[in-house]
């Protein structure tokens, strides 16, 4: 069996940054493979990257990069803390991606087929006591924000948990 895919969203060089230094602050490093990024779908059989290319690559076409809100921390269960993310652009695409995976016969996980609660994780896997301290420290020092979304990633998840990127998906840009 080939390993599954993971889809994200892109998020621009300066939030990524930000966001990322978060994760760096208060991720276990032995856990921290990756940069900050917005997860949309944890588990794409492999088998159809041929349709995800195509499939992808019409969607980000037609789209241009939009705004997000970075929101406030919030607890992931007892275990780690995320930061929200706002935006309804964001959840009508997830909604158009997820029935276009469902039309063409894309088995999907539950987790992957539920409304999308998008966040970036900055901390996981920790025990109670230290991801309430990180939320305490978030809370008092997070300020909210917004972002630009600038395409998708596609990655495949590795045996041991790290990530090999595949190739990115770039929305068009909007000129400022």
């Amino acid at each position: 069996m080939s390993q599954p895919l993971i889809l994200t969203l892109r998020l621009d060089v300066a939030s990524e940054k930000l966001l990322t230094s978060l994760r760096t602050r208060f991720f276990p490093s032995h856990r921290n493979y990756l940069s900050a990024h917005i997860t949309l779908f944890h588990v794409l059989p492999a088998v159809h990257l041929p349709l995800y290319n195509t499939y992808l690559t019409d969607i980000a076409s037609r789209e241009h990069d939009f705004t997000i809100g970075l929101k406030s921390p919030f607890l992931l269960g007892k275990k780690g803390v995320a930061i929200n993310i706002a935006s309804f652009k964001l959840r009508n695409l997830h909604e158009e991606i997820l029935n276009g995976l469902q039309k063409n016969d894309v088995e999907l996980t539950e987790q992957d087929k539920t409304r999308l609660r998008p966040h970036v994780t900055v901390q996981n896997k920790v025990g109670e006591e230290e991801a309430r301290k990180t939320m305490d420290v978030l809370s008092a020092e997070w300020v909210e924000k917004a972002g630009k979304a600038e395409g998708f990633s596609l990655w495949r998840y590795e045996i041991g948990g790290e990530w090999t990127f595949l190739r990115d998906f770039d929305f068009k840009r909007i000129s400022s």
